[in-house]
């Protein structure tokens, strides 16, 4: 005999389903084109919220509690700016004062110009006291 799959698969030739009978367990989400198959229970579950909503949050409390260093500003600064400006920029935090050397004066002005977006999530991410301002400098290789 042959077993019944949940849910049932689809066939090579697209939506098509397989001739099983499907479980009363199953059901179809409405206007999913080929069958998009959950189970009734999980249709009721309500208070999930997706993990984007409270991962900042967690990983700011995460790194105010990690010990003042410069390996804990600088995966701030990568959390706050993303890795690729990241990448061409050096950190070191002097005071209440982030001092950052970029590699190249276009960078350094795309971060004068985010400055008013950077701070705000260093502040979220390091404490509202732990940086005041930023020091851009560009460095001479």
């Amino acid at each position: 005999m042959r077993s019944r799959q949940w849910p049932p698969r689809a066939s090579r030739r697209g939506c098509r389903r397989q001739s099983a009978a499907r479980p009363a367990v199953a059901r179809r989400r409405p206007g999913s084109a080929c069958g998009i198959w959950y189970r009734k229970a999980d249709a009721n579950i309500t208070g999930v919220r997706p993990l984007q909503s409270f991962a900042p949050g967690v990983l700011a409390e995460i790194i105010r509690r990690q010990p003042a260093s410069k390996e804990r500003t600088a995966f701030a600064w990568t959390v706050a700016v993303g890795p690729a400006l990241a990448r061409v920029t050096a950190v070191e935090l002097d005071g209440t004062t982030l001092r950052v050397r970029v590699s190249d004066e276009r960078w350094a002005l795309e971060l004068e110009r985010a400055v008013g977006t950077i701070l705000p999530r260093l502040r979220h991410l390091l404490g509202d006291d732990a940086v005041k301002r930023l020091s851009i400098e560009e460095s001479h290789r």
